[in-house]
C-alpha cells in the first residue's frame, strides 16, 4: 500500500470512519510502510489538525533525492517486501495507492511485472484510490510551474539534505515545509512522466471521488478538478479498453477509502478479485 503525500500510517486506519486497514486485513496479508518523505510533518510546529499531529509521524528524515525518486523508491519497497515475505512468488499481489501514491502503485506493478519473467501473474490488479492523474500534457504543465521556483531550479542532492537538516533546527518550519512539499511533488511528477506507461498490461481500477460545488467539503476548484479527473479517465480508457475500470463516488472527500460507504464497496471489489484467483 502506497501512501498519499503528507499522510502517515494512521491515515489508513485510526483516522478513518471505515477502519479501512482492519477491513482489508480480513482478506489476506497486507504490507504497509511509512514513506519517509511524509515524515517532514513530524517537524510541523503549527499542526492543529488531529489527523496530522506531529506525533503521528516518525522523526526519521535521513533520506536523499534517490529515496524520493520513483524508480529507486520502489526498489527499497520491493526489497523490504521480499524480506518480510520470503516466498513472495507464492503470493498474488494487488498494489494499492492513494492520491500521489497511485503513481507508485502503478509503477511498482509495471516495473516488477517485466522483471519477473518466470511469474508474469505476480500482480492481479492495481487499485488506485482517488489517484493523482498522469496525463502527459497535464504533468508537463505542472512541471513547468514547479521549475520556475528558485529552490527547484537550484535543487541538488546536497541542497535537499541541507534543507532536511535545517528543518530540525529552525524556529518556524512553515516555509521550509512548504518548499520540501513542492520538491517531493515535483520529483514524483518527474518520475511519473519518465517511467509510467499509459498502456496497462495489468488490470487497473481507479476509484474516484467527485466533489460537487454545493457540498460543504468542496472548494472553488472542485468543478475544474472534476473535469480533469474525467479527462484522465477518458485517456486511460482510450489506451486500455480491456484492462481499465473506473468507479465514481460523490462527496466522499479525497480520502475516499476513509468513508464507510466507499470503503465497503472498495473492499468488496478487492474480495471479488481475490475470489477469482
Amino acid at each position: 500500500m502506497f501512501q498519499g503525500l503528507g499522510t502517515n500510517q494512521k491515515r489508513w486506519n485510526e483516522h478513518t470512519e471505515s477502519r479501512f486497514l482492519d477491513r482489508l486485513k480480513k482478506l489476506g496479508s497486507v504490507y504497509t510502510y511509512q514513506d519517509k518523505i511524509n515524515n517532514i510533518w513530524y517537524y510541523n510546529k503549527s499542526a492543529t489538525d488531529p489527523t496530522t499531529l506531529c506525533s503521528d509521524y516518525d522523526d526519521d528524515i535521513d533520506i536523499d533525492l534517490s529515496y524520493v525518486k520513483c524508480n529507486t523508491h520502489i526498489k527499497i519497497v520491493y526489497d523490504d517486501l521480499i524480506k518480510k515475505y520470503k516466498n513472495i512468488d507464492n503470493y498474488d499481489l494487488i498494489p494499492i495507492g492513494f492520491s500521489l501514491g497511485g503513481y507508485m502503485a502503478l509503477y511498482f506493478a509495471q516495473h516488477y511485472k517485466t522483471t519477473q519473467p518466470n511469474h508474469p501473474t505476480l500482480f492481479k490488479n492495481v487499485i488506485m484510490l482517488d489517484s493523482s492523474g498522469f496525463n502527459p500534457k497535464n504533468i508537463k504543465n505542472q512541471l513547468k510551474d514547479y521549475e520556475k521556483l528558485e529552490y527547484i531550479k537550484t535543487l541538488t542532492n546536497t541542497t535537499y539534505k541541507q534543507m532536511l537538516q535545517r528543518l530540525k533546527t529552525v524556529p518556524d518550519t512553515t516555509t521550509i515545509l512548504h518548499q520540501l512539499n513542492h520538491i517531493h511533488i515535483y520529483i514524483r511528477l518527474l518520475s511519473a512522466s519518465k517511467y509510467l506507461n499509459l498502456v496497462f498490461q495489468i488490470p487497473t481500477t481507479l476509484f474516484v471521488n467527485i466533489q460537487t460545488s454545493g457540498n460543504i467539503n468542496s472548494n472553488s476548484n472542485s468543478d475544474n478538478t472534476n473535469e480533469i479527473k474525467i479527462e484522465e479517465i477518458e485517456l486511460y480508457k482510450k489506451h486500455n479498453p480491456d484492462t481499465f475500470n473506473a468507479f465514481f463516488f460523490t462527496n466522499q472527500t479525497h480520502y475516499i477509502y476513509s468513508k464507510l460507504k466507499p470503503a465497503k464497496y472498495i473492499i468488496d471489489y478487492i474480495k471479488k478479485i481475490m475470489d477469482r484467483l
